[in-house]
């Protein structure tokens, strides 16, 4: 769900939708849609929030070239807030003129759209599945999960969604508990 943007817009939803996920035992990834402004101060902007430790970085049309991007994960980086995700879509990297992308954020989400809506399981099949362009990796990165439409209907509404491979969407998330050895009796 969306945290902030930019060094002047904090969405009012996300305490709500926060606290409901944290009620429901649900996985939850706030996040915030990369622009020009003062690194730092979108960093602020975030925590202006209570966006969390976690985030995931939106990075596209009016996010600036890859240095600014840098240069955002730096200044959350320095707030103590970890960039989990980066949907740092190919088609604006592209745009930018492409770059590492293998530190910027712990794992990528691609995206790559197939003309039409539907069913989510459809529009994911006819885009090529588990097997889809998508999964490709480009910028020194492998996604770890695939944004593949922005028109899925659930429920009767129009929607965006994401494939991810993995067993447990808490790894992706950074949510999952750390495994920790037991230290001997002495």
């Amino acid at each position: 769900h969306k945290v902030s943007e930019g060094d002047y817009y904090e969405d009012p939803y996300w305490p709500t939708v926060q606290q409901w996920c944290q009620d429901n035992n649900l996985p939850l990834i706030g996040y915030h849609y990369v622009t020009t402004d003062d690194a730092a101060s979108q960093a602020q902007t975030w925590q202006g929030n209570n966006g969390g430790t976690l985030a995931m970085l939106d990075w596209e049309e009016n996010g600036g070239n890859l240095s600014n991007l840098t240069a955002v994960v730096d200044a959350f980086n320095a707030a103590g807030i970890t960039v989990q995700l980066g949907y740092y879509p190919q088609w604006y990297w592209s745009q930018q003129g492409g770059g590492d992308l293998s530190g910027p954020a712990n794992a990528l989400v691609s995206s790559a759209y197939l003309d039409g809506s539907g069913y989510a399981s459809t529009i994911y099949a006819n885009s090529g599945g588990d097997s889809g362009n998508g999964w490709a990796p480009y910028g020194g990165a492998t996604p770890a999960a695939w944004q593949f439409t922005s028109s899925a209907n659930i429920a009767g509404f129009m929607v965006d969604c994401n494939a991810y491979l993995g067993a447990d969407i808490n790894v992706l998330l950074g949510t999952a508990p750390t495994s920790r050895t037991a230290t001997p009796v002495q």
